[in-house]
């Protein structure tokens, strides 16, 4: 039993340390993504404008801040991110350095919201999807979010034009749930060849209730992710400080 459970972690860990060799070498378009989720208990305006400022991706997406924080964070980088995104719903945001065509709210007829936005870089139309699925802490969010994620990955499983999907997708790398996610959405993991990217569980204890902290610090699992569709390659993948966030931000440079 102990070497059929082995073989199976293996398997289910093992795979994402193995270089994708298949991955069409391109001249493609250069581009640096970031997703970004900071607990909006934990916010400080000036320390997120600081990592943001020190990792500068093209693309960030920014999850869970209110609306004020993140328009308080937009006002600060505002030279480096000209267009701006506040979802209605989901307590999401996008900052880019690349035009917003259109954006919108979105819950697929699932039980949570969705930033929808399409972005113009260098004349080529790519979509962009931000989400954060509800964290599975009692049955029905359960239920929920893998609700969305199916939802998800049939929506993305429709589109014709090149697709990045990031966020906080409140499960691992090896979840059955994300495994169903990618084969129904078509999409890959930027991560995938590049190794799994803990990016929860890593507050400064200094913000968090000590008691939950030190219990909450033995968990290290990658819950932030970043998905393409299969025109788009991937040269690096890192995370970058939590900062004030109990969450690493994740940053892929990928060519479009």
């Amino acid at each position: 039993m102990l070497t059929i459970t082995l073989i199976f972690y293996a398997h289910s860990i093992l795979g994402w340390y193995v270089p994708n060799f298949s991955q069409p070498q391109s001249s493609g378009i250069p581009v640096t993504v970031m997703t970004y989720n900071v607990n909006y208990q934990l916010w400080y305006t000036g320390t997120v404008e600081q990592l943001v400022r020190a990792h500068p991706a093209d693309i960030f997406g920014l999850v869970e801040p209110y609306k004020e924080q993140a328009a308080d964070l937009w006002k600060r980088v505002q030279e480096v991110y000209p267009y701006y995104y506040r979802a209605t719903g989901g307590n999401l945001s996008l900052f880019s350095r690349y035009r917003i065509i259109e954006a919108r709210t979105d819950d697929l007829n699932s039980p949570h919201h969705g930033l929808f936005a399409t972005l113009d870089i260098q004349g080529k139309s790519v979509q962009v999807i931000v989400l954060r699925p509800p964290a599975p802490q009692t049955i029905d969010h359960f239920n929920r979010r893998n609700q969305v994620l199916r939802s998800l990955a049939d929506y993305a499983k429709q589109q014709s034009s090149s697709l990045i999907v990031m966020g906080d997708f409140n499960t691992t790398s090896w979840s059955l749930y994300l495994r169903e996610f990618v084969q129904r959405s078509n999409l890959h993991s930027a991560s995938l060849g590049y190794g799994l990217q803990p990016t929860w569980y890593y507050a400064n204890y200094t913000k968090v209730f000590a008691r939950t902290h030190w219990l909450f610090q033995l968990i290290k699992i990658p819950i932030d992710h970043i998905f393409l569709s299969e025109d788009i390659q991937v040269d690096q993948v890192i995370t970058g400080p939590s900062g004030v966030s109990d969450h690493r931000s994740l940053i892929s440079k990928i060519r479009v």
